[in-house]
């Protein structure tokens, strides 16, 4: 009965996202990836609203609005990460909103459900959006209302990682 809001990150002309070293671009990994999440949790007898169901950019802004307009419970947004500077860097990490305690929490259990149901990509833990950003975080969570994370489903600039997220199966076993 939650009302959950599930965002494939990037989409459109505009906002592609990373590119990885098999030359895929990050939205179209995050779509597929989302929609089994969306699916998931629909099985499970929640809410789904999803930012993009097709090749569209919602634009920054727009992906938390739609958020707070749903007044959903929680705010997931989906990607994929980059490494510019080591391709051995890989796994999967997930941001929760600086200091908050829900934000956290969620954060961890989906960590935690990422390393027990995806075997190709390990599983790197949780860390606060104030590493990447010290005063505001991700603009996505610091604008939504609702308790939100950001998932990295894995590293687009590594071989291995980038391989996992370009299959169906993985791309499955990660929503």
């Amino acid at each position: 009965g939650r009302t959950i809001l599930v965002d494939p990150g990037h989409g459109g002309n505009g906002s592609t996202g990373t590119k990885g070293v098999d030359g895929r671009l990050e939205k179209q990994n995050t779509l597929p990836i989302a929609l089994a999440t969306a699916a998931r949790l629909d099985s499970l007898g929640a809410n789904i609203v999803i930012t993009r169901d097709n090749d569209v950019d919602p634009g920054l802004k727009e992906r938390p609005a739609i958020s707070n307009r749903v007044d959903a419970d929680a705010f997931v947004s989906i990607h994929c990460n980059d490494a510019v500077r080591s391709s051995a860097v890989n796994g999967s990490l997930v941001f929760y909103h600086m200091d908050s305690p829900l934000c956290l929490d969620l954060a961890s259990r989906i960590s935690d459900r990422l390393g027990n149901e995806v075997s190709t990509i390990k599983k790197l833990g949780v860390r606060s959006d104030k590493t990447i950003y010290k005063n505001d975080g991700f603009a996505v969570l610091r604008l939504s209302s609702s308790v939100g994370v950001l998932v990295e489903a894995g590293f687009m600039s590594n071989a291995s990682d980038a391989a996992a997220l370009a299959n169906p199966a993985t791309q499955q076993s990660i929503g």
